[in-house]
């Protein structure tokens, strides 16, 4: 179905040998495509009313509403399949941007038809409503546990297009990864975030200049990324015409659909246009890969607090830094204290220099009860080694959702109990 249609009068041109035409015609007005349908149904009441929380895949099929009319939902096209990374899918959005969901189409290059910013309306009633890994789409009958493929002929007849395409119209929210991790708890939330256009900013990637975002012919691999918070994945496919880049050194902004599986998010880009901010390349890079970690963990060359982020791998490893302060409750974005003010025991954060406050430069350590660690430089009991440079053995592991060091078994430093 396409939306946009501009006709163009033909102009018989029976001017004879030695005469002209006039060039000056009449240009017939742009045809603006408008639904004949009506949407009565939020997205998200349908997903509430619809949703099966006990299981990761099922479908059931959408009846009429109580009073015999049709569920109908509206929404704006926030997905692309123009880039490959997107198949037989759109993904549409509220005006709000809060109320998304996925349809399965079983059609070829849909961004023609429904091109991105352009609002739609669907009949729903008599398809199927589901999810596939707990993710919640619309589709046609069953041959899975899951909803299948609408075909294209009876999708053009329940989609009406509404108007020409508004990408400026479409929200996306601004969140960190801790704030994903916490809205996964609340069932009720995780159905309204799923679908959602999102960033992520001053994200960074685990594999930045070591492997390509995908492999080519894959369904689709995951790469992870941080943002200081926590991590989280990127899911792409192999058959996108950007699975080629390397994962981006650096910091950026992550721009993206966020999908899941199971009970984990993972975000999907329209193309590679969604890393802002990065150097992007088709070649390795040469800055922060395990290849540049000149240390090696050992008592006389531990690792840094760069090396640790950058990918450092090892237990009973050494890591070198400075205390700088601790992390209050389970999330890191909004727990970190840098003071020697501690409530609690558990942790301290590492970072290069005495004056980093910033979170995304340090690492958290764990102290497990009954350590050494815990008893010689946990900032509750142990004041004195606030923005002391200490080298503290581990594991390194995630902790908070970050690269961390963890299972600490072992502290040396300047007058750090005892130590010369």
């Amino acid at each position: 179905m396409k939306k946009t249609i501009l006709y163009i009068t033909a102009l018989a041109l029976s001017c004879g040998a030695f005469t002209s035409c006039d060039d000056d015609f009449e240009r017939p007005p742009m045809v603006v495509p408008q639904a004949t349908i009506k949407a009565n149904t939020e997205i998200n009441d349908l997903k509430a009313q619809f949703v099966n929380a006990a299981e990761s895949n099922y479908a059931v099929q959408i009846p009429a509403r109580e009073d015999g009319s049709h569920y109908i939902i509206k929404g704006r096209v926030v997905s692309s399949d123009q880039a490959g990374n997107f198949f037989k899918q759109i993904v549409i959005c509220d005006e709000n941007g809060d109320q998304c969901i996925q349809l399965n189409v079983d059609a070829y290059d849909l961004y023609e038809s429904y091109q991105y910013g352009q609002e739609i309306v669907v009949d729903v009633t008599g398809l199927y409503i589901g999810a596939y890994g707990k993710l919640m789409q619309i589709g046609a009958a069953p041959t899975s546990a899951y909803p299948s493929r609408i075909a294209s002929a009876t999708f053009a007849e329940v989609a009406q297009v509404n108007g020409l395409a508004q990408p400026d119209k479409i929200k996306i929210d601004t969140v960190t990864i801790d704030e994903l991790n916490q809205i996964k708890n609340n069932q009720e939330e995780w159905l309204k975030w799923q679908c959602r256009p999102i960033a992520i900013k001053n994200a960074s990637f685990e594999d930045a200049g070591k492997k390509t975002l995908s492999e080519s012919g894959s369904n689709g691999v995951s790469r992870n990324i941080t943002d200081g918070t926590g991590s989280v994945i990127i899911y792409t496919s192999g058959y996108s015409d950007f699975w080629d880049y390397y994962c981006p050194e650096g910091t950026g902004t992550v721009v993206g659909i966020l999908s899941c599986y199971r009970d984990n998010w993972q975000i999907r880009l329209n193309s590679i246009d969604g890393l802002q901010g990065y150097e992007l390349s088709k070649a390795p890079g040469g800055g922060d890969t395990p290849g540049d970690i000149t240390n090696d963990g050992s008592e006389a060359k531990p690792f840094s607090v760069a090396d640790v982020q950058a990918g450092a791998t090892g237990s009973d490893v050494w890591v070198k830094g400075f205390i700088v302060g601790w992390v209050e409750g389970q999330v890191l974005s909004s727990g970190a204290h840098f003071n020697a003010d501690a409530t609690v025991q558990s942790n301290i954060l590492l970072a290069p220099s005495a004056d980093v406050t910033d979170v995304t430069k340090c690492i958290p350590v764990q102290l497990p009860a009954g350590s050494v660690t815990r008893d010689k430089i946990n900032l509750q009991s142990n004041k004195g080694v606030y923005k002391k440079e200490v080298m503290i053995k581990g594991s390194l592991e995630k902790y908070f959702g970050v690269a961390a060091l963890k299972n600490t078994t072992d502290v040396k430093g300047d007058g750090i109990g005892g130590d010369e």
